[in-house]
């Protein structure tokens, strides 16, 4: 439909003037009949015009009163309707068509007021009359014209912006403002209006002036009968004698004075369009670029100012006054328009070709003929994520408004992936949720589809383990086995093809078929006929949670959510006209045509079996002299083409361009011509260089026995290549290990680390070494305890810590159990005889302070959890102190990683009460303090 209507008849068209002297001449004795004969007005337009003068005052002609008393509502409601509507735009909360259609039938229902058959059906307005029930424009329309209301796109504003511009926080900012400096713009308008009645003529007028010069008249006299100037009849007269004139103005004129002629022009657009095409579309900037190029290489006269900007502008003084450039002009004239393209990644555009989509179809045929599935068991897998954060719809306003916005939850948000599943049939798998969490919740799946299922990973993205969980529960709900297969068409994501995957789908009978990569978009029913729907209706169904609620959407709404869109988008309609758009059922390998290949043509290369081989010249034949391998290749200097194949001879340059034309090929019967593909050649691909980059997937059946026999052996080479980066990982450790073991002397406190699987393998060297190493602790140690010289012990230069050797990894934790209290109420005294703790009894599951010997007479303090006392001697696992404290001020204690050793009875210096755990998180869990003052010790 053209968006500006054209009258097709003068229907309405009588002034009211006339009409009331018709009404005048009525009333003094004429029959109407009569007065329309002499005044050429219809008959019945004057007996409608005497009726509604009966009724009351006339403001204009026309159907009016008719079309008031046909209405729904009265004016008084209409308004009040409309200024609703603009006032929740004005919120920012407008509403879309749909929603508005929604809210003018429930203001007639709750009213009682009497609605067309339609109304009441669909619940929500529509046509009012039969005629516009055949004529397709509804209430809407007429209301939205009446009301000076539009449909706009509304900018994304979150609730904290929109709430946060109130008169409170602008009052304070201009009361620190002392000077606003305001520029009122001024805004051309975007349809020009008329402001003369030139070149309004028609042509049947000026053939019959034309006709009465040639019986004898004069121009001037004809022109004052018929009320023409003289000059159009002139013109008009001067343009017959050229040829034959199709409509009046100035076209032959402004034709005569282009810069291109209609083929170069032409050519020119076809370019653009085939840039466009294939993805590669050019800018108003390059296009006038291009333009002037194409002028100069082809030595064509151009405007100075085009010389002047290197570019494309004005083609005459006129436009450089008013504006308007070469470039608006040669759009209207072929058909061209500025858009805004999607983006499409490289991948995308050259991935959709024709031999990927061949090898897909192929195979498609390939399973078909196999196991004949019948279109309920032809199904598509996809996933999709939805936000805490809705994307603005069109929303109804005030037409003219500068800026349309729409509160949204929040300016960026949590993404939660759903997986669904959809058969040929229409019929849709109850979905599964990911959440991007770590533990699951059943409050995640409050007001779900029935049937959903959820899961939780870190990131909220599908891996093996989600999507293992999703196959088994596609199994449950298909009933699908080894003696009914079906068909399950998914892309070539990672975690859709491993290992596990696979082996479930080949025992339950399911077949699972690979999409090519990056090629969803066009060959996957789900993306494109479902997911798109989906999207709309959950904005929509966040919009109304948001303005029910006022408050933000959290991941524990988006089940709810979904639910509502999953109804509405899962119709049978959208599934099965996705499985028709991509060709798949009803099976249609063509259904795609050549255009759609074109973005792919980037990467086409020559096949090097079809290519001619280049010979030499025979000998006795003459070289070729043809103008055509005298040509030169693309260049950005003026192109010069030699008569003459003799190099010695200067070039002559064609500049005449009354002899170019648009052949694109350069022969010799057009020479020197550039066609605007020589000047911006169509995107080519270079040759990709080898890389060693992982291997590339195509479309495939993945359950077949060689495709499953080639994942087993990938999945074997995996785990070989992670067993020996782990067995290189404990040769590393085992290296350090020994070296500790060598440095004992010299640490203050020695660990050894050395696995339970790394102990068999030790040799007999680093064996006797540590067992005399832990004997000369051990004699020191009870030296010292013979001795009873506590002091003494203090003051000695040499460690006192002998380590004993721990076989677990340094992942695993120690079995003995961990007394920990949540709630310990302990209180202890600054002024306690370290004596009297070392002295008590001690046991499994205590924790101490004991000292170590430094050197220089220092001493250190640990704090260590008893694990075993044999006599005089203990083994105990220390603890390290965190450089952050409590909130109460009480220093913070970790376990250390296998930092175990024995230590004489005697070095224990107090025995401390049961730690209390921090908790709050799964970190917390291990982090602890005491519930007594131990600042004094000094405990490292």
């Amino acid at each position: 439909m053209p968006r500006k209507y054209k009258r097709k008849t003068d229907r309405v068209s009588t002034p009211l003037e006339e009409l009331e002297r018709a009404v005048k001449e009525v009333q003094q004795g004429k029959t109407i009949c009569q007065v329309g004969k002499e005044m050429k007005i219809c008959r019945m337009t004057i007996t409608r015009y005497m009726d509604k003068k009966k009724i009351g005052e006339v403001t204009k002609p026309g159907y009016e009163r008719t079309a008031v008393a046909k209405r729904v509502f009265n004016e008084n409601m209409e308004k009040e309707l409309a200024d609703h509507i603009k006032t929740l735009a004005a919120m920012f909360h407008g509403i879309d068509v749909m929603k508005c259609c929604e809210l003018a039938f429930e203001f007639a229902q709750r009213n009682s007021i009497a609605m067309p058959a339609s109304w009441t059906r669909d619940e929500k307005a529509g046509p009012e009359t039969k005629k516009q029930v055949r004529s397709r424009p509804d209430w809407f329309n007429a209301f939205k014209a009446r009301y000076h209301l539009a449909c706009r796109v509304p900018e994304a504003t979150s609730l904290g912006r929109a709430t946060a511009f109130n008169k409170h926080n602008v009052g304070e900012f201009f009361d620190n403002l002392s000077k606003v400096m305001d520029r009122p713009k001024s805004i051309m308008p975007r349809k020009y209006k008329r402001k003369t009645d030139r070149v309004s003529t028609p042509l049947e007028e000026l053939e019959r002036a034309v006709k009465e010069v040639q019986q004898g008249k004069t121009i001037c006299q004809v022109g004052k009968e018929m009320k023409i100037c003289r000059m159009t009849i002139t013109r008009y007269m001067d343009k017959k004698k050229i040829g034959e004139v199709t409509k009046p103005g100035y076209e032959r004129t402004a034709v005569a004075k282009r810069v291109f002629n209609e083929n170069m022009e032409k050519e020119l657009a076809d370019h653009i369009k085939t840039l466009a095409a294939m993805f590669h579309g050019i800018d108003v900037m390059k296009c006038c670029e291009l333009a002037f190029e194409f002028a100069q290489r082809n030595s064509i006269a151009m405007p100075a100012s085009w010389t002047r900007d290197e570019k494309a502008g004005p083609e005459t003084k006129k436009q450089v006054r008013s504006r308007p450039d070469w470039f608006n002009a040669f759009k209207a004239r072929y058909h061209l328009a500025c858009r805004v393209p999607e983006a499409t990644s490289l991948g995308r555009a050259t991935a959709f070709n024709k031999h990927n989509v061949g090898e897909f179809f192929d195979n498609l045929s390939k399973v078909m003929d196999r196991y004949s599935f019948p279109p309920h068991m032809m199904y598509n897998m996809d996933e999709t994520g939805v936000t805490t954060v809705q994307t603005p719809k069109q929303v109804v306003t005030e037409k003219g408004k500068k800026q349309v916005g729409s509160v949204t939850s929040a300016e960026r948000g949590e993404l939660v992936t759903v997986a669904c599943a959809v058969n040929a049939t229409g019929n849709a798998v109850p979905p599964m949720f990911i959440f991007p969490c770590v533990r699951f919740k059943d409050s995640l799946l409050n007001g779900s589809p029935a049937g959903s299922i959820g899961h939780c990973t870190k990131s909220g993205w599908m891996n093996e383990d989600a999507f293992l969980i999703f196959l088994k529960h596609f199994i449950r709900h298909t009933n699908c086995s080894t003696d009914h297969p079906v068909l399950l068409i998914l892309d070539n994501h990672e975690s859709h093809i491993s290992l596990k995957s696979v082996t479930i789908a080949k025992e339950n009978g399911v077949i699972m078929l690979t999409l090519p990569p990056h090629t969803s978009h066009r060959l996957q029913p789900l993306d494109k006929t479902v997911y798109g729907p989906l999207k709309t209706y959950y904005n929509r169904a966040m919009d109304g949670w948001m303005r029910s609620h006022g408050r933000t959407v959290s991941i524990y709404e988006v089940s709810e959510l979904v639910k509502q869109a999953f109804l509405s988008a899962m119709s049978p309609t959208n599934i099965t006209s996705g499985f028709r758009a991509t060709g798949i059922y009803p099976f249609n390998r063509d259904i795609f045509p050549e255009e759609d290949y074109a973005p792919s043509m980037v990467t086409d290369r020559a096949n090097p079996e079809d290519e001619p081989s280049a010979t030499a010249d025979l000998p006795g034949e003459e070289p070729s002299t043809s103008a055509a391998a005298h040509l030169p290749g693309p260049s950005h200097e003026p192109t010069h083409v030699t008569a003459d194949p003799d190099p010695g001879e200067p070039p002559a340059t064609l500049t005449n361009p009354e002899h170019l034309s648009s052949d694109k090929s350069g022969s010799s019967a057009h020479l020197g011509y550039v066609s605007p593909e020589v000047i911006l050649p169509l995107p080519k691909a270079t040759e990709r260089k080898k890389k060693c980059v992982r291997k590339k997937v195509k479309t495939r059946i993945v359950t077949d026995t060689p495709e499953k026999m080639e994942l087993e052996k990938a999945h074997k080479d995996k785990e070989d290549k992670k067993a020996e980066q782990e067995k290189k990982k404990n040769e590393r450790e085992k290296k350090s290990a020994l070296k500790a073991a060598n440095q004992t002397k010299t640490k203050k406190k020695t660990v050894v680390y050395i696995s339970s699987e790394e102990s068999s393998t030790t040799n007999d060297e680093a064996e006797d070494g540590l067992e005399k190493t832990h004997s000369r602790e051990k004699e020191r140690a009870e030296k010292k305890k013979r001795s009873g010289n506590k002091k003494g012990a203090l003051k000695g230069s040499k460690p006192t810590k002998p380590k004993k050797k721990v076989l677990s990894s340094s992942s695993e934790e120690s079995d003995f159990p961990i007394p920990l209290s949540d709630a310990t109420h302990y209180e202890s005294s600054d002024v306690q005889s370290d004596d009297d703790d070392g002295d008590k009894d001690l046991s499994a599951g205590d924790f101490v302070i004991a000292k170590f010997a430094g050197k220089k007479s220092k001493s250190y303090h640990y704090v260590g959890l008893v694990e075993n006392v044999e006599g005089d001697e203990i083994s105990a696992k220390f603890l390290k102190q965190s450089c952050k404290r409590s909130v109460d001020g009480k220093p913070i204690f970790t376990f250390r990683e296998n930092d175990e050793g024995v230590i004489p009875r005697g070095d224990v210096l107090k025995k401390l009460p049961t730690p209390q755990k921090l908790g709050g998180t799964a970190r917390r869990e291990y982090k602890f303090t005491f519930p007594c003052s131990i600042d004094k010790w000094d405990v490292q």
